[in-house]
């Protein structure tokens, strides 16, 4: 997608009370074999009514974090062939952290927009799995806006509780706006946030959803902006 039906969209979001346009990863699970490729796809828009647009490269920075906590670049091996992909292969067992920012000027509204997204993946060593991974999935990422989960997200059932803090800038956020969602826009759920940045709420059903949050800062002003609107995501796989 070019960078002018990008920024048009986000500029219509903009308009908005909340940014609405989000950054995510999508692969088909969020458990592979040890040593096995995994392909993604990173998407930006408002899944909810389908509207979708490649994010530009340009603009992003995408990496990677090993079970260890090493960080590695992975601006060489994403690329756009009509949509953006991307892939890497996990070399142990253990949580692996996707991780992406998308950074741009909407200059119709004078705003800075900061698309934050990441998406957990464990790789394991044997089948059928049997847990493992620790607590890794819980590592903050280092991205601006970002979803710490207290519950393993790699491992969710239907019928269970999923937890999280949001965070933004290491510390917990309280003022953000929260929801939970999917390709079905009637199943949006939006949820309250605690004094603590905690979040916490029913899966429901088996599926794929997103834990989505939409956070501005005011103070954050620069050369064009006068405020910065940050968003982030996290990808949900819920087993049956």
């Amino acid at each position: 997608m070019n960078r002018f039906a990008l920024c048009a969209a986000l500029a219509l979001a903009c308009a908005s009370t909340s940014l609405a346009h989000d950054l995510w990863f999508e692969t088909s699970t969020a458990v592979v074999p040890a040593g096995y490729p995994v392909q993604f796809q990173v998407k930006v828009g408002h899944i909810e009514d389908k509207e979708v647009y490649s994010p530009d490269l340009s603009a992003s920075t995408f990496f990677l974090l090993s079970p260890k906590g090493q960080r590695a670049d992975l601006g060489k091996d994403i690329v756009d062939v009509g949509y953006v992909t991307g892939s890497f292969s996990p070399k142990e067992p253990g949580i692996y952290i996707l991780g992406g920012v998308l950074d741009m000027l909407v200059p119709e509204y004078s705003v800075r927009v900061r698309l934050c997204g990441k998406l957990i993946v464990r790789a394991a060593d044997r089948w059928p799995i049997a847990g493992g991974g620790g607590a890794a999935f819980s590592r903050p990422a280092g991205l601006p806006l970002e979803f710490l989960p207290e519950s393993d997200p790699t491992a969710l059932r239907a019928g269970k509780r999923f937890s999280a803090r949001l965070v933004f800038n290491g510390k917990p956020c309280t003022e953000a706006e929260l929801a939970l969602i999917s390709r079905n826009p009637q199943a949006k759920r939006e949820l309250k946030i605690g004094p603590d940045g905690r979040v916490e709420f029913a899966l429901d059903r088996p599926g794929w959803v997103m834990l989505v949050a939409d956070h501005r800062e005011d103070s954050e002003k620069g050369e064009g902006y006068e405020a910065t609107a940050y968003t982030t995501s996290l990808p949900l796989f819920v087993c049956p």
